[in-house]
């Protein structure tokens, strides 16, 4: 949700609609340039909202930046997770305005350096401290909860693109977002009441507790559940090809998260781990050998 948000308001303050928008994450960046670097040829700007660095990747999305700002395309950056001084300089260098904060969200971001001044009181006073209230985990705002469940990981990118439309029309909310809610609230409800296959491992008085992500809860929802029921310091919820989640509310997992090619932020966290095939074929008859590699895998970097 705040990335989307991030950049209804961007073109909302821009008054222009995208040419073109992909929604993508950290560590398939430098790939989607790669696919989409023709159609991105002719641009005048390339903005990024809301996404941190994959190490794996910097080196060849240096590479690619670099060609964009040499042909003269504005190249802007907004975004509120935690980078490397090196990340910051090298791309700098290069010409990448960078609008880097990591005292509020990347809607607060774009906000505070770019959209201030023209948007309107409802995107203001509601949009920009409710998406940051449900991103950050704070809920200083009514709207933290209700925005955190709009858009789910797993959602169609027109149902993004749906979302981002109604903020660029200057709405901060729309009878449909409520239904939206209604419905994955229920959901919620239903499937936290049935959370199964949950791994367990003590490592160096750090509890470590893993989990499948679903399909009706939020991850980051999920990991508060297995973090207080399970009595947790370290909440991971895993896709079965190792996509994970890291969640704490006392250790800092980003460090865990870079071990592991990942980053994000200190309190949370993702990265994507290489899983064997021998682990990936023992997974159709045992849905928790994925887990039990995840969480070894976790812990390895954790020490």
């Amino acid at each position: 949700m705040d990335g989307v948000a991030g950049a209804g308001l961007y073109a909302l303050a821009l008054s222009q609609w995208p040419s073109l928008i992909y929604f993508t994450e950290p560590y398939k960046l430098h790939e989607l340039l790669e696919e989409e670097s023709k159609s991105l040829r002719e641009v005048e700007r390339l903005v990024f909202i809301d996404l941190g660095i994959n190490p794996s990747g910097f080196t060849k999305l240096v590479e690619q930046l670099a060609g964009f700002t040499s042909r003269n395309i504005v190249v802007e950056w907004f975004d509120h997770h935690l980078w490397e001084d090196g990340w910051f300089s090298t791309l700098s260098r290069i010409g990448v305005k960078l609008y880097l904060d990591t005292s509020t969200c990347a809607t607060g971001v774009v906000y505070k350096y770019f959209a201030k001044g023209r948007v309107g009181y409802e995107i203001e006073n509601e949009l920009v401290p409710g998406v940051c209230a449900g991103d950050l985990w704070t809920f200083d705002h009514w709207r933290g909860g209700w925005y955190l469940r709009l858009i789910k990981r797993r959602d169609s990118d027109s149902w993004r693109m749906k979302v981002m439309r109604e903020i660029f029309k200057g709405r901060a909310w729309s009878n449909s977002f409520t239904r939206r809610v209604e419905e994955i609230v229920d959901a919620e409800l239903k499937a936290l009441s049935d959370v199964r296959g949950v791994v367990v491992r003590d490592v160096d008085g750090v509890r470590i507790v893993s989990a499948f992500e679903s399909d009706s809860v939020e991850n980051s929802f999920l990991a508060a559940f297995l973090l207080s029921r399970f009595n947790g310091d370290i909440a991971v919820v895993a896709s079965g090809d190792g996509k994970i989640s890291l969640r704490s509310r006392r250790i800092d997992v980003r460090r865990i998260a870079l071990r592991l090619g990942g980053g994000g932020h200190m309190y949370a966290s993702g990265a994507k781990i290489q899983i064997p095939y021998s682990t990936r074929l023992l997974y159709i008859f045992n849905k928790n050998a994925v887990l039990d590699y995840v969480a070894g895998e976790v812990a390895s970097a954790m020490k």
